[in-house]
């Protein structure tokens, strides 16, 4: 009879710590399951693709398609947008930036990368509007800028700092780029 009552008392003993065992779990899983609601509540973060407000571009130095130097040094100030050939939402975004007026003392300039024969249309398109510095993917401006994504426009302030990474619809151009 002793076995019975030992027996017994080891299966409540075996009980109660599976039931304090499943309560801790439950437990948990709540916590996770608001952790979980919280994420799913948060805009989709937007990749960054050039350098973010508060920063500079490292030093670099380049020649823009009318034979001027341009450095890091000489862009405070600025819009600078880069686009790239063969990319979908950098043609959707040549027309607004084309259109777009430069504020008072505001520098713009379009960087356009990759292959000559293949940027070519674009640099003449945006010549008359900008100005434009042709690079291969690496060059100087873009690798100072960081960039790892098209189309991206970088807003400097007088101090040559990023103001913002994009505005109005460069923003929808670069999320048409992540969708």
């Amino acid at each position: 009879m002793g076995y019975l009552y030992g027996a017994i008392v080891v299966c409540a003993l075996l009980t109660a710590g599976s039931l304090l065992l499943n309560l801790g779990v439950v437990r948990r899983l709540r916590e996770h399951e608001s952790v979980l609601s919280e994420i799913r509540m948060r805009p989709p973060a937007t990749p960054v693709l050039a350098i973010e407000p508060g920063e500079s571009p490292t030093p670099f130095e380049a020649v823009d398609v009318d034979g001027r130097e341009l450095t890091n040094r000489t862009i405070a100030f600025s819009r600078v947008t880069f686009f790239t050939a063969d990319c979908q939402a950098c043609e959707k975004a040549l027309p607004e930036f084309l259109a777009r007026p430069a504020a008072d003392g505001e520098q713009t300039i379009a960087v356009v990368v990759g292959p000559e024969p293949a940027t070519a249309d674009q640099v003449e398109r945006l010549r008359d509007r900008a100005r434009v510095v042709r690079e291969d993917f690496g060059g100087p401006v873009s690798t100072a800028f960081g960039v790892r994504g098209f189309p991206v426009t970088v807003l400097l302030d007088e101090d040559g700092r990023a103001a913002t990474d994009l505005g109005g619809s460069d923003a929808a151009a670069r999320n048409a780029l992540v969708s």
